[in-house]
């Protein structure tokens, strides 16, 4: 028996002996023999003279304030909070405590399953789903749901002006809301406006907005469409205006994903498809789960008994130990074997292991323990405590208190609760979720060109990763990227090292286009994959005699530059003894890609300088980070020599001529780019994100310009950056 405890001391070992005794289904009981009484072993708090506290509060709203005012006192005498924890049964039990925390500016850690689907946010977001596809199938179908988009907080648009236009045309017959918007002048002369064009201007871009989802149902695929809806509606700006935007987003992305998953089993899905699959989950109460995260690295901790297992901390407060949450066994979901296959489990066995659940929650901490409860609830009803708070009664050990605060204790507390949340100007970092992301970070190259070029684009793309619709391009390409690797490693796998005929190639790309089909329109996938049985047999006859069989595809590599981790995957690594050279396949025109493989430009910059000229093309700087990359891996004594890019497409119209452009890398094009993985991972970690490239066509520039501070543009900007994202 192990019966050395170095954690707690020795009235909370003993506290929790004296509960646990009363289990009768124990390998340490009177029959066996065995004795499993603990004894404090840690001499900085084996001898410590500090009672755990049974504490009963006159009500819920007292327990929760008196609570909280004692973390803040602890808070203000310097005390680290990560060493409180907070326990509780269920997560209900400690929103009011946690969020009355949270307001008075006390940083606290919470991690709880959430189900999106009862998400205010994501409900309005499948409302917009929902009127949309109505409309697109049956014109004012959905009449009744325009009322209450019109009040979404993303479209900005006063209660009071949507109430004037109500009451404008409510006597007019034979009317309809979606027609009546599209009336609506951006500068209304009207009498209805004439005070405030701000509000008639939101609506009709608004109105604009719906007809171009409605109009764009058929066109596009449902991934497209719910993107479209999220940046060209507002969506995004708003959550990143929001104090929780960082949730939000998670938020925001669980549902997009969810989206691409249905997409992906059901290629084609439409919108109505969707919507009944939301329904279904609805009625049979199927949740879309994440794990809400409120993280701070010196925060007090929130968390459910069942997950403290394994924890510890120096002060343990017990929370809200009635019999409803801890005696009685909670709703069970799943299936069980039938009462006649197995023997039920009688009620004793269901309470001896709630109450070990309570051992556990005691023996969480190391010097202070305070259990408490509630005689009333919030509406003045009684609440009874738990049957194991009553066995710890009797206990000698323990300091009793009773706890009724004054009214004007609990002021402050009532005022805090009421008030909004303040809606802050659009800050693009949240520093702590940040460092979060970044505890891990390791650099691709893909992440280099996207923060050489803008900042904005890293944040948002790469670190914040936005939810973005699968782009018919690049899985066009990622189906020729597969196709060719299975290609070649058909030929690495036969006795003869021959390539296999190029109908298998052709079988494999047709398979890949299939699974990816949900990132096309029907028009677009036929035309790309007839494309690709066009081009992709012209460019292996073109090669197939003169192809290095000593290969390496798919190579994915880990390494570091100093301080700085590093990865990447490479297509091909063609060897000649220890020498290799690199390949990488690229789908798009030769033609469009010239101005990529050059080297940034020596000596003073033009007058005009672009990306290229200041920090070098992004196929250049991959073939060098590719260098790096591999003579940083440590566990393959390999020499790169070169990289070359090879063009699938051809570039003439009877697919003769293919381009390879190589590229040879010198000691000079090494030191340029160490020094920019080095200096851009240090202003990642650095979060200097806040300033963008600044350039016209940049996506995330206009965002931010546009969307994120809306109040500084015109409704003409606003046009013009509806163009450039379409763009």
């Amino acid at each position: 028996m192990l019966t050395e405890n170095y954690r707690s001391t020795q009235h909370i070992l003993d506290l929790a002996q004296h509960l646990i005794s009363n289990n009768t289904e124990r390998l340490a009981n009177q029959s066996s023999g065995l004795n499993k009484n603990l004894i404090a072993s840690n001499e900085k708090y084996a001898r410590l003279e500090v009672l755990p506290v049974l504490r009963e509060y006159y009500n819920s709203i007292h327990e929760t304030v008196h609570i909280a005012s004692e973390i803040e006192a602890r808070y203000k005498n310097g005390e680290d909070l990560s060493e409180i924890a907070v326990l509780y049964r269920n997560h209900r039990q400690a929103e009011e405590i946690s969020q009355y925390l949270e307001q008075k500016s006390i940083p606290v850690n919470i991690r709880k399953k959430s189900d999106i689907l009862n998400s205010l946010f994501v409900q309005k977001l499948l409302t917009i789903l929902e009127y949309v596809s109505g409309e697109a199938y049956m014109p004012h179908s959905r009449e009744d749901l325009l009322f209450e988009i019109l009040h979404y907080d993303f479209f900005q648009i006063p209660a009071l002006d949507i109430a004037r236009f109500a009451a404008d045309i409510r006597d007019k017959r034979n009317t309809f809301w979606r027609e009546e918007l599209k009336k609506i002048k951006p500068k209304p002369q009207n009498d209805l406006f004439k005070t405030q064009p701000e509000a008639a201007a939101a609506m009709r871009r608004l109105s604009d907005d719906l007809e171009y989802w409605i109009q764009h149902v058929h066109n596009i695929t449902l991934q497209q469409l719910f993107e479209k809806i999220v940046t060209r509606g507002g969506v995004l700006g708003y959550v990143m205006r929001d104090k929780e935007k960082v949730w939000l987003m998670q938020e925001l992305t669980t549902l997009f994903d969810f989206i691409k998953d249905e997409s992906t089993k059901h290629p084609g899905i439409s919108i109505r498809d969707f919507l009944a699959t939301i329904n279904l989950m609805r009625d049979y109460e199927i949740s879309l789960d994440i794990n809400k995260i409120t993280y701070a690295v010196k925060g007090v901790n929130f968390i459910t008994a069942h997950s403290s297992k394994g924890l510890e901390f120096e002060t343990v407060y017990l929370l809200a130990c009635q019999l409803k949450e801890w005696d009685k066994p909670g709703i069970k979901r799943g299936y069980a074997l039938p009462d006649n296959l197995l023997e039920s489990k009688a009620d004793g066995s269901e309470t001896e292991e709630a109450r070990r659940l309570f051992y556990v929650a005691l023996t969480r901490a190391k010097k202070e323990l305070i259990i408490s409860w509630s005689n009333l609830n919030k509406e003045q009803k009684e609440i009874e405590k738990s049957r194991f708070v009553a066995e710890l009664e009797n206990f000698e050990q323990v300091e009793k208190q009773q706890i009724s605060l004054p009214d004007e204790a609990l002021l402050e507390y009532n005022l805090l609760m009421m008030q909004e949340g303040s809606s802050k100007t659009m800050e693009l970092i949240d520093k702590v979720w940040i460092d979060k992301q970044l505890e891990s970070y390791s650099m691709s190259v893909t992440h280099l060109n996207n923060y050489l070029k803008c900042p904005l684009t890293f944040y948002f793309q790469n670190l914040l990763r936005v939810p973005a619709a699968k782009n018919a391009s690049m899985s066009f390409g990622s189906a020729v990227h597969d196709a060719l690797d299975r290609y070649f490693k058909k030929m690495l796998d036969s006795e003869t090292k021959t390539f296999p005929p190029v109908e298998d190639l052709m079988r494999d790309f047709d398979y890949f286009m299939y699974r990816s089909q949900d990132s096309f329109t029907k028009e677009e996938y036929e035309r790309r994959r007839q494309y690709g049985d066009k081009i992709l047999p012209k460019y292996v006859g073109h090669y197939l005699a003169s192809w290095n069989k000593v290969v390496s595809t798919e190579r994915s590599i880990r390494a570091g530059l100093n301080h700085v981790p590093i990865n990447g995957k490479i297509d091909k690594i063609e060897f000649n003894g220890r020498l290799c050279h690199v390949v990488d396949y690229k789908t798009g025109q030769f033609k469009n890609a010239k101005k990529k493989l050059n080297p940034p430009v020596k000596g003073q910059l033009p007058e005009n300088a672009t990306y290229e000229d200041k920090f070098g093309g992004d196929y250049w700087r991959q073939a060098v980070f590719y260098k790096i990359l591999m003579d940083a891996e440590q566990s393959k004594q390999w020499e790169m020599v070169s990289a070359e890019f090879d063009f699938i497409e051809p570039t003439d119209k009877e697919g003769k001529i293919f381009e390879k452009a190589r590229i040879e890398i010198t000691a000079e094009d090494l030191t340029i780019v160490k020094g920019q993985i080095m200096d851009t991972y240090d202003r990642i970690q650095n979060k200097e994100f806040d300033k963008g490239c600044g350039e016209p066509d940049c996506k995330w520039c206009t965002f931010v310009k546009h969307y994120i501070h809306p109040g500084e543009t015109t409704d003409e900007d606003l046009l013009k950056a509806d163009e450039d994202w379409e763009a």
